[in-house]
């Protein structure tokens, strides 16, 4: 039995893009022909509800509760899921350790606003009591102007930890893509939030090589 390769999507801000990138890395992993899983262990149901409303069948979306993740994980490893993506709730507990342990990397959804730049310690916190590599994705970031982004970096050059170099902008295709149960390159195939979603799906598959994925935080 091949081992999937398993991403935890972790945040202990709620509203930072975690179901929006746990749909998107998932349909890319599809449309790149592989067998992809979410697990879904945030109470909400985000990813649960998008499958609902999705015509096809895969990615398939399953929601349980935190103490089943490993035995999920599981019968999806023995299934032959090649890529499983861990939608975790928007707070820390015990779910988000148990997400983080299990995963091959973690990622790290921060909108590049002062108030979620502050509460990433505590998902930061998570990865490393969890001995994972974590990774910090910018997340509805402006579509113009780069000061934003360039003040984020700064202030999380100290936390010693990659920033991707792609990131997803504040775009309304992403919610419309969300609304019909679509990932952003089947909805709108040729928009600047289809290139994003793709570049961030080739980013984090690639990982760890670093030349393709990961900046300084300083840089």
């Amino acid at each position: 039995m091949t081992e999937p390769d398993i991403y935890a999507v972790i945040s202990q801000k709620g509203g930072s893009g975690k179901t929006t990138i746990s749909t998107n890395l998932a349909v890319e992993a599809c449309l790149a022909g592989k067998r992809a899983m979410i697990v879904d262990t945030d109470p909400q149901g985000s990813s649960g509800t998008w499958s609902d409303i999705r015509d096809t069948p895969f990615p398939e979306v399953i929601t349980t509760q935190p103490s089943r993740l490993p035995r999920e994980i599981g019968r999806a490893a023995e299934s032959g899921f090649e890529v499983i993506i861990l939608d975790t709730p928007g707070h820390t507990d015990m779910s988000m350790l148990t997400a983080a342990q299990h995963a091959r990397l973690v990622i790290i959804p921060c909108r590049p606003q002062v108030f979620d730049l502050a509460s990433i310690r505590m998902s930061l916190d998570v990865c490393r009591m969890a001995q994972t590599p974590a990774v910090i994705v910018f997340s509805a970031a402006p579509t113009r102007g780069h000061r934003p982004i360039s003040v984020a970096r700064n202030l999380l050059a100290h936390e010693d930890v990659p920033i991707l170099p792609v990131m997803l902008c504040q775009r309304t295709a992403f919610a419309h893509a969300s609304s019909y149960g679509q990932g952003v390159s089947e909805f709108a195939p040729r928009s600047p939030a289809a290139v994003e979603a793709q570049a961030l799906a080739a980013a984090v598959f690639a990982w760890p090589e670093p030349a393709l994925t990961v900046v300084s935080a300083a840089s």
